[in-house]
């Protein structure tokens, strides 16, 4: 089983739980994330204000594959850091200036707009698949418009062509999901099933909290709020039993799991 996260943290508050149950079955689960490569060069003003918000050193991203390390151990999963650096990281390759200077340039956006980097992981991701006979792949729908959470769902659409003997699943992105619910658009021609796991409500809360250094507490006042998500989750389970996740699959298709 392979997991898809953009970020340090992405795929444990989106499906941490569905992580979880896969784990204690029995099943080899993998977390590649995508977007956790150090910096390079000076940092951009943008980046700087962020790790100022963020308390943090130069080489965040080095601190939060320890928390992720930590959280997937959790779990029972095993991290996989593919090195791609952070959007607010990235620096245009012809004339180095920063790709993006500024918040409004990262959330809100409609659509994935760096096709260099989207090939470039897409390429990364049928290899990692091919590699190791991964049989199912969990990618974000990438909901809220964050431009690497785009650029990660557009790359899995892009592996999923050349991976065909893989089933492909796509999972809600939280927190974005609360406020950006999944449309028709995004999920055409998949069918949606929930994930549900009465125990493992707790499992997923006290991985979450192990990314200290993202999560919302009287150190970071604008961090995720973590409460938030599970809320989200327990109203997901009244149709089901229990706390749950969603995620969709192509209609063909019939989920082995």
């Amino acid at each position: 089983m392979l997991f898809i996260s953009p970020h340090l943290d992405d795929a444990v508050l989106s499906c941490g739980g569905y992580i979880g149950k896969l784990c204690a079955l029995g099943y080899s689960v993998n977390v590649v994330t995508i977007f956790s490569g150090s910096p390079e060069g000076k940092l951009s003003l943008l980046a700087q204000a962020l790790h100022l918000d963020w308390r943090l050193p130069k080489d965040a991203p080095a601190l939060r594959r320890e928390e992720d390390q930590h959280a997937l151990g959790m779990l029972g999963a095993e991290a996989v850091h593919a090195g791609f650096p952070d959007c607010i990281y990235r620096r245009d390759p012809k004339t180095g200036k920063p790709v993006y200077t500024r918040l409004g340039q990262i959330l809100a956006q409609a659509a994935a707009d760096e096709p260099r980097v989207v090939e470039a992981v897409a390429q990364y991701l049928a290899d990692l698949v091919k590699e190791r006979g991964f049989t199912h792949a969990f990618a974000p729908l990438g909901l809220g418009g964050h431009v690497d959470h785009l650029i990660t769902h557009a790359a899995a659409r892009l592996a999923m062509e050349t991976c065909t003997q893989t089933q492909w699943h796509f999972f809600e992105d939280l927190p974005y999901a609360i406020e950006d619910a999944p449309d028709e658009k995004r999920t055409h021609g998949m069918r949606s099933y929930v994930c549900t796991r009465k125990d493992g409500a707790e499992q997923k809360y006290q991985a979450m909290a192990a990314y200290v250094s993202q999560v919302k507490s009287p150190r970071y006042s604008g961090g995720i709020d973590i409460d938030a998500i599970m809320l989200y989750g327990t109203e997901r389970g009244i149709c089901a039993t229990g706390f749950a996740e969603r995620a969709w699959t192509e209609a063909r298709t019939r989920s082995s799991l």
